[in-house]
């Protein structure tokens, strides 16, 4: 009997210790989370205008326009450039409840190219927006990049995360970027066709850290907290 009793309190005892280690590694990785941040799945939004404005004869006045695609095609007499349009007050709650961004991309779906070399220059403009397709946007903005696309690209991601944190230093709700061609030669299109079927309306990728842990975690510590109350009375007496 006496036996059995003791065996079966170092077996507790073992029992107490592992659930201690276990309960100090459970918070000591919560710890470590907190002070990373929480990873994310990235925060993604589409434009709410878009559209392309076309310069037929060179003179500097659009002569028609397209909304819901963007069509970028540059040539000797003929011009066409994009913009884009996206609100980002739900962003601004985003940063409110403590989120930091990593990185901020542009992402254009391609329908269709007619290219006449192999790849060519895309120029991106930022502005300050409206959430309206109005023509003086495709002349508006401060150059922000050229980044050079190869003509059978499907999805055009474009860094524009220096813009977008600016941006979200003011209080303007719309921001917008003009795309426009950056050597002669080639037609690429964006989102749709100007007949087509509607395809993927450009968006803003954020990849961001969240610093609210999970339900999963805030269950992990109070495991944790939990082992080590229960060994500190077993130790007590």
């Amino acid at each position: 009997m006496i036996i059995r009793t003791c065996v079966t309190a170092v077996a507790a005892a073992g029992a107490e210790k592992a659930l201690f280690k276990t309960g100090l590694a459970a918070m000591a990785a919560l710890m470590i989370g907190w002070c990373a941040g929480a990873s994310a799945a990235p925060m993604i939004i589409e434009s709410v205008r878009a559209g392309t404005v076309e310069d037929l004869d060179g003179n500097g006045t659009p002569d028609r326009s397209f909304q819901s695609s963007i069509v970028v095609r540059d040539a000797v007499t003929w011009e066409n450039r994009g913009v884009v349009e996206f609100d980002l007050n739900g962003i601004r709650s985003a940063i409110a409840g403590g989120a930091t961004f990593n990185s901020v991309h542009l992402e254009l779906t391609s329908y269709g190219i007619d290219a006449f070399t192999d790849s060519f220059l895309l120029h991106v403009f930022g502005y300050t927006g409206n959430g309206l397709f109005d023509h003086a946007d495709f002349n508006a903005g401060s150059f922000l990049l050229g980044q050079t696309l190869d003509n059978d690209v499907v999805v055009a991601s474009i860094d524009v995360t220096d813009h977008i944190l600016d941006f979200l230093d003011g209080s303007d709700r719309y921001t917008g970027f003009s795309l426009r061609g950056g050597n002669p030669g080639f037609q690429f299109g964006f989102y749709q066709g100007r007949s087509g079927p509607p395809g993927v309306a450009p968006r803003l990728v954020f990849d961001y850290v969240a610093p609210v842990p999970e339900p999963a975690s805030l269950a992990l510590f109070g495991f944790g907290l939990a082992a080590f109350a229960a060994t500190r009375r077993r130790t007590r007496h």
